[in-house]
């Protein structure tokens, strides 16, 4: 999904609509609950999607300048679970906006969430970057 994504971001055919048709965090659609007030909070373009037992979010995260691709499934879960993996993945999408700002540390407390281990069970993630990071210490050797 993300190597998708980041295909269709590159792509000026699709690119700036699909970009404009997704949610914006803390703002509307189905993100605006989940990313009020965080890192990501404006920054983050996604799609939501929940099944019985799966939840899904997957888009774009950072400025435009440094771009996140993400996709994030959790299947196997429970129905009381969902807050719990829901909380997680906007974590996740939290420390994506760290890095690419460049600023990757420890979590805010805020965003610390003790009991995600046991409940994230079958937790796909994958990001890759849109753009390559510039600089010696970004480089791979």
């Amino acid at each position: 999904m993300a190597d998708l994504l980041r295909k269709l971001h590159f792509d000026p055919r699709v690119g700036p609509d699909l970009l404009q048709s997704l949610s914006v965090g803390g703002v509307d659609g189905t993100t605006r609950n989940r990313f009020r007030g965080s890192a990501a909070a404006e920054r983050v373009r996604a799609k939501t999607g929940t099944l019985n037992g799966v939840s899904c979010l997957s888009g774009y995260v950072g400025d435009q300048s440094d771009l996140v691709v993400f996709s994030i499934m959790v299947e196997g879960l429970r129905h009381r679970a969902v807050n719990s993996v829901r909380g997680a993945q906007v974590s996740a999408v939290n420390a994506m906006m760290r890095y690419a700002r460049g600023t990757l540390g420890p979590a805010p407390a805020e965003e610390a969430m003790p009991l995600i281990t046991r409940t994230l069970t079958g937790t796909r993630l994958s990001c890759r970057r849109s753009s390559p990071r510039r600089g010696p210490e970004n480089r791979r050797h």
